[in-house]
């Protein structure tokens, strides 16, 4: 199977880890929701299978649903954001420290209204958060950082993610 890599999605990835985090947040799927997450795409040439790639999981989602490993089976690639097992970190670093965190002493606090600075102030405390750090970056990189940790909180685990699952078939 081969593995093809799509670069530019600082965006779509970011608000697509917003949309999981709101989506799982505090442990909301239902058991007897189903596991396929799945869709057909046909045409008279072409058959593409759609999965929404969940990047922190914790073990109940797992065994995957059928739908999902037969259309994974039938598939002639494998379209990832990034290839989890090969991507270069220090690439990666680079440019989310290029592109997360504000320069000089330019902070989160200078773009937004007090009101909504103190509301991160006291969460950043309550949850025992490095405070520096995280008001260095930018609202993107921000919102990503906290909905990750908040997610690590609740026992999801970015090792299990179905994109790693795949990566390593």
């Amino acid at each position: 199977m081969t593995i093809m890599k799509h670069t530019g999605i600082w965006k779509t990835t970011l608000y697509c880890h917003i949309f999981l985090f709101l989506l799982f947040a505090g442990n909301a799927v239902s058991e007897t929701v189903s596991k396929a997450f799945l869709w057909e795409i046909t045409s008279e040439t072409a058959k593409v299978y759609l999965l929404g790639s969940m990047h922190y999981v914790d073990e109940n989602l797992y065994p995957l649903d059928n739908a999902i490993e037969e259309a994974f089976e039938k598939s002639d690639a494998l379209v990832l954001e990034i290839n989890p097992l090969t991507v270069d970190q220090t690439e990666i670093q680079d440019y989310v420290t290029k592109r997360g965190f504000y320069k000089g002493a330019e902070s989160i606090a200078d773009h937004t209204t007090p009101e909504v600075f103190s509301l991160l102030e006291s969460f950043v405390a309550k949850h025992n958060l490095p405070a520096a750090a995280l008001y260095r970056m930018k609202p993107g990189m921000l919102a990503l950082t906290l909905a990750s940790e908040q997610l690590i909180q609740l026992g999801y685990k970015p090792e299990l993610g179905i994109d790693i699952y795949f990566a390593q078939k």
